[in-house]
């Protein structure tokens, strides 16, 4: 059946200013959660998020989640230190569901799970997590559970009453999108799709009508609680994608190639010879300091360790002339000359950056050493364009300025706020420059 209805993607559509705005500054614009956290979730990839940088998403304000490819051990340590944490269904239902009373020793207070699976449609999945919840109530410890992810709103509208017929929140928060992540090819192969803005617009109008029906009583049948946090997960290509989904009801934005971008992202960083076609892998982890200009080349400093091992040979050489005072002396000011100049800042070059979907042979190999399945994910190679906090800054001033446009001083107050209105193709590309 064909179904004659339109659907629509961020670069369709544009917010519109309230017609007058008590705001008299960006500055008086609170974007965080709690005044600490943006809301934005990393996608949980591989070539975004590792061991080594998810404390840097952390001190930026946002949340990143612990891939699949990192050691379950490792996640289980994460896990009790209460971040998120990126699960197969198999390894959940193994922590969770099978032998958990075996296992409650190694449950403390509160854990934060992300079902990082492709299909959000099986009812099977929510089965487990309600049997999954009813074991974290029976041991005394509490289980914030983030599935998906889905394309469809009458699906997130069947995970509300699920949630409400349960008596209990099994689903916390539902990632919304297929096909649309810069790595995922799911759409393009399996036809498998909902345009993006349009999704989150119909699963908030959702939320928003259950919020206002009543019992036979004349009680609230919905609280609030109850209701799934909507994650916009995919197609965010710019600031103001994160702006719009914001605006169009999300909860929260996950974010992939963007955050891959950044020079502290987990993916593999090459320096590319142009003329020798040649790609040189870039040994970040004998610089500090790194910083991105405008045209994308990357800048930092030797790190101690480093520019010592390559003054090595020169401090032999001094050794071997110390008998000789004016060769000693000689040489010295060239090893200082050479020291000098090792601890300056160096121009790097371009640096392209190794990024691919979970689905793809590499992110197969990546979690299991292998490829599995039919990929349904891609590998590219992004260039680096800036520092993690550069960009950050940006989303703040921006998210700001969008918000002081539309009259509203708090986050909640902007979320599925605003009016958007959809804008001719010439307009689109006025607009999209």
């Amino acid at each position: 059946m064909i179904q004659n209805i339109k659907g629509y993607s961020y670069n369709d559509l544009t917010i519109v200013p309230e017609e007058i705005s008590n705001v008299s500054s960006r500055s008086e614009c609170n974007p965080f959660i709690k005044d600490i956290f943006l809301p934005i979730f990393t996608a949980p990839m591989a070539s975004v998020v590792n061991f080594e940088n998810y404390e840097t998403f952390l001190d930026n304000g946002i949340t990143p989640i612990i891939p699949r490819n990192i050691n379950l051990e490792v996640r289980k340590n994460l896990m009790n230190d209460q971040q998120w944490v990126a699960l197969s269904l198999k390894e959940f239902e193994d922590l969770f569901i099978d032998n958990y009373l075996n296992r409650i020793g190694d449950f403390r207070t509160h854990y934060f799970i992300c079902l990082d699976i492709a299909n959000g449609h099986m009812q099977s999945l929510y089965e487990k997590c309600h049997t999954a919840k009813k074991n974290a109530i029976a041991g005394k410890y509490k289980l914030t559970i983030m599935t998906g992810n889905i394309a469809n709103p009458e699906t997130y509208k069947w995970i509300c009453e699920f949630n409400r017929l349960c008596g209990n929140n099994i689903i916390d928060y539902i990632r919304i999108g297929i096909g649309g992540g810069a790595g995922c090819i799911t759409s393009s192969n399996v036809s498998i799709h909902y345009p993006q803005a349009s999704l989150i617009d119909e699963c908030y109008q959702v939320k928003c009508s259950l919020l206002t029906m009543h019992d036979n009583l004349g009680e609230m049948k919905y609280k609030n609680e109850m209701l799934p946090k909507i994650i916009a997960d995919g197609g965010i290509r710019n600031y103001d994608h994160v702006i719009k989904a914001l605006a169009l009801g999300a909860d929260y934005v996950m974010i992939g190639s963007l955050f891959a971008q950044c020079i502290e992202s987990a993916g593999i960083k090459i320096n590319k010879n142009v003329s020798q076609k040649a790609l040189i892998k870039f040994p970040i982890e004998n610089y500090k300091d790194l910083r991105v200009d405008s045209k994308g080349n990357v800048y930092g400093y030797y790190k101690e360790y480093y520019w010592k091992h390559l003054l090595e040979p020169w401090q032999e050489k001094i050794d071997k002339t110390k008998k000789d005072f004016a060769e000693y002396k000689l040489d010295l000011l060239k090893y200082e000359e050479r020291k000098k100049s090792l601890m300056e800042e160096k121009c790097i070059g371009p640096i392209d950056v190794k990024f691919f979907g979970m689905a793809s042979a590499d992110g197969q190999k990546s979690i299991s050493g292998k490829k599995t399945k039919t990929a349904e994910g891609i590998t590219k190679y992004l260039p680096v364009k800036y520092t993690l906090s550069s960009w950050v800054e940006n989303m703040i001033s921006y998210l700001r300025s969008a918000m002081s446009y539309c009259d509203c001083f708090k986050l909640e107050e902007f979320i599925g706020k605003p009016t958007l209105i959809v804008n001719s193709i010439s307009e689109i590309q006025a607009v999209n420059k």
